[in-house]
């Protein structure tokens, strides 16, 4: 069992700037259209996520850090989210802390200890900075196409249903956090 003192303050997180957009406003019956869907992660979970912690997070042997985020378009129809169009989708993001032997890395970094970014949709990325690996790991952007006929004829308002949840570790207690992106109109003609 792994000696657990997690920070102070971590259960402010929350959803930022969760933001829902399409890439025309009209289009036509038998056309798709692009929908896209931005959010973050802010808060302790964010806040904790730094050098310092990750030197005592390998010491501890908890080098994995693992977010799922969730997310779902929806039609509202006088101001609730009733019919889905595009199914909850899933997309995880993991950190690996690991020990760097790399000499130009630890020339680079001044520190041995540092975190590889895994976004299972895109290559592993290495960060240059803290800022860098917080951002990569705890903001999420993703694209999703509709056809005109999965929508319906006439004018419609969408919303984004958003969320996260990560395991708990020596930094941060198990948590889940949702919320709502902005309301956007399009035209299917």
């Amino acid at each position: 069992m792994q000696d657990f003192t997690p920070l102070q303050g971590l259960r402010r997180n929350k959803i930022n700037g969760a933001s829902l957009s399409a890439s025309r406003g009209s289009f036509p019956y038998d056309e798709s259209c692009t929908l896209n869907v931005k959010f973050g992660v802010d808060g302790g979970i964010r806040d904790s996520f730094r050098h310092e912690i990750w030197m005592d997070a390998h010491r501890r042997n908890d080098k994995y850090f693992r977010i799922t985020y969730k997310m779902e378009i929806k039609k509202v129809t006088m101001g609730l989210a009733v019919k889905t169009l595009i199914k909850p989708a899933k997309a995880v993001k993991k950190a690996s802390i690991y020990w760097t032997r790399n000499p130009e890395m630890v020339r680079l970094f001044e520190k041995k200890v540092w975190a590889l970014i895994i976004d299972e949709r895109r290559a592993p990325h290495i960060p240059a900075t803290e800022e860098e690996a917080r951002k990569k790991l705890f903001e999420f952007e993703a694209s999703f196409q509709i056809l005109g006929a999965d929508v319906g004829r006439g004018n419609h308002t969408l919303r984004a249903q958003v969320g996260a949840s990560w395991g708990r570790h020596i930094f941060s207690e198990k948590g889940t956090i949702s919320g709502s992106s902005n309301s956007i109109k399009i035209t299917c003609t």
